[in-house]
């Protein structure tokens, strides 16, 4: 970690020099920059471009894209998985937990006997626990994109060795690029009980965004930390590497995921399969409408909000749609009402 401190008016100057992942603190004149990495300094000539990575520049922007594909994308790893032991049996059983029996069932039906695909999951974590594309990329060959701004779940994410790209980042609400404060939820000494810590990091989310309520259980259970994270555009980072097709789409970003969607140029990127987690406890027909003008089917209607992923499929996957019509998912919930799922009653 690397600590600056300089009088408030040479503030700018300093972050005209260094590009920061930053908390700033003023006081007494004087401002504290707490950083986590310095990527490159102002002699390069590319000084204004990263100040302005700040926002706002299109997603399109051929300086932009440079910026992301030289200075932030880290390529797959080409060391050995280091995933969790066996014996680590209280992290495989949360790992499996939430929502992800019904997402996976559901890539299971639509991708088992195809090629192996692109994906980008935003909101990765560590790149194992809640994983809805790790399947994808050990059983079947899939690489992709691994999103995730935590700096604490980043490292752990790169420990895990996976063979995707990796960005320390969040994607952007908006067409630009933009810096938010990112809340991090670590849980309170004596609350790590089994699959709470990971669960705790997994709530993390920006400042001002509308999660939960102050009295839920993660907020009960954990302490919030505040770091500047750098979003880009999901355009943006899928032209730095030169993807135009994703064939599947995992958010998972604490608020976020129905702005980021409505920031998605879809006449230029095809996305085959996507999975959104809502966190509203009633359904946004709003947002159903907005995809299904986007060329959208929602597959699991019937199951919200009580779950409140919602996945779709492109209406065009002619295909993906064959695969699905003898589809029937049976699950129980938490308040134990019996639910199931018929895609053939579409």
């Amino acid at each position: 970690m690397i600590l600056f401190i300089a009088y408030e008016r040479d503030a700018t100057q300093l972050l005209q020099s260094y590009w920061l992942s930053a908390v700033a603190v003023i006081s007494g004149g004087f401002v504290v920059y707490t950083c986590t990495r310095v990527l490159i300094e102002r002699e390069n000539g590319m000084a204004d471009i990263l100040h302005r990575i700040r926002g706002p520049l299109h997603s399109d922007d051929r300086r932009l894209i440079a910026v992301v594909r030289e200075h932030f994308l880290i390529p797959p790893s080409l060391l050995p998985y280091n995933l969790a032991k066996p014996q680590d049996l209280g992290y495989h059983e949360y790992s499996k937990g939430d929502s992800w029996n019904i997402i996976h069932t559901y890539l299971k039906t639509l991708f088992t006997n195809e090629p192996p695909g692109f994906f980008v999951e935003a909101g990765a974590l560590d790149g194992e626990f809640l994983s809805n594309t790790l399947w994808l990329e050990q059983s079947h060959g899939w690489t992709g994109l691994l999103i995730e701004p935590d700096e604490a779940s980043f490292f752990h994410l790169q420990n895990k060795q996976r063979k995707s790209w990796l960005i320390d980042a969040c994607l952007s609400h908006d067409i630009f690029p933009e810096e938010v404060v990112h809340v991090t939820r670590t849980a309170r000494e004596g609350k790590e009980s089994v699959g709470i810590p990971w669960y705790t990091r997994g709530s993390a989310h920006e400042l001002n965004v509308d999660v939960e309520p102050e009295t839920s259980v993660f907020a009960l259970l954990s302490e919030e930390t505040y770091s500047v994270a750098q979003c880009f555009p999901l355009e943006t980072l899928l032209l730095a590497l030169n993807v135009s097709t994703v064939d599947f789409l995992s958010l998972d970003i604490q608020g976020r995921e129905k702005d980021v969607l409505r920031t998605v140029p879809f006449s230029k990127i095809k996305i085959r399969v996507i999975a959104v987690e809502i966190v509203e406890s009633s359904v946004d027909q709003s947002f159903i409408d907005f995809m299904e003008g986007n060329g959208y089917v929602l597959l699991n209607k019937d199951t919200l909000p009580l779950i409140r992923d919602h996945i779709y499929v492109r209406r065009d996957e002619a295909i993906l749609h064959q695969k699905l019509k003898h589809f029937v998912f049976s699950f129980k919930s938490f308040n134990r009402k019996s639910l199931a799922f018929n895609y053939e009653k579409r």
